[in-house]
């Protein structure tokens, strides 16, 4: 690490790697618009990455509410509940033709596969991030909008170094992320316990040893 760059920040370079190489193979351009499907860990990361990337309206779909005003303190132009509203309507409302890009890291199937698609613009890129529920959509939509529809998976060479140095130069902040610490002794009840019980009030929970 540069630096410059405290222990916990490094610890969160890995799981940014994920995001950067979604944002890196939509094609999102500076100046661009995008959408993220789901809230989480990695939806958190792809709201940063995309902003490193120079965009300059990104919406965010979440359902947890620690999560949204996460995604709001974090820079997202716009949080959308599904439960509550149309995300489609409400995105194409904000930026008229739809979004340049979008992103699935929710893994809740056909409703997010839906959302994905149909904010964007013709011509747009889909990336799949999250594994999760299956989901059937129309392959004639793709057709007759031409949208580009593909998937990410983890990270390759250039990612991390790029991720370290948007890190350093200060296009990301990262540390918002982190939802708690913990002393290495409290991982099994305040770690792993607490996620599988309480996943949406938490992104990132930190061991120190």
């Amino acid at each position: 690490m540069p630096d410059g760059i405290s222990a916990e920040t490094a610890a969160l370079v890995e799981p940014l790697t994920v995001a950067w190489h979604a944002v890196r193979r939509s094609g999102l351009a500076d100046g661009g618009t995008a959408f993220v499907v789901g809230g989480g860990p990695i939806g958190l990361g792809l709201l940063l990455a995309a902003k490193a990337h120079g965009a300059r309206f990104v919406a965010v779909s979440e359902v947890s509410e620690a999560r949204k005003q996460l995604a709001r303190d974090l820079g997202a132009d716009l949080v959308l509940d599904p439960t509550q509203e149309d995300v489609v309507s409400r995105i194409r409302q904000e930026v008229p033709g739809g979004v340049d890009v979008s992103y699935e890291a929710s893994g809740a199937g056909k409703p997010a596969v839906d959302a994905l698609l149909g904010s964007l613009r013709k011509g747009g890129h889909a990336v799949s991030v999250a594994a999760g529920r299956p989901a059937e959509f129309d392959p004639n939509q793709l057709m007759t909008t031409e949208i580009n529809y593909t998937g990410s998976f983890g990270y390759n060479g250039p990612d991390f170094p790029a991720v370290i140095a948007a890190i350093h130069d200060g296009r990301l902040s990262p540390d918002g992320l982190i939802s708690d610490r913990i002393a290495l002794e409290d991982a099994p009840e305040k770690g792993y316990a607490e996620l599988a019980d309480n996943a949406g009030g938490h992104v990132k929970i930190l061991v120190h040893p």
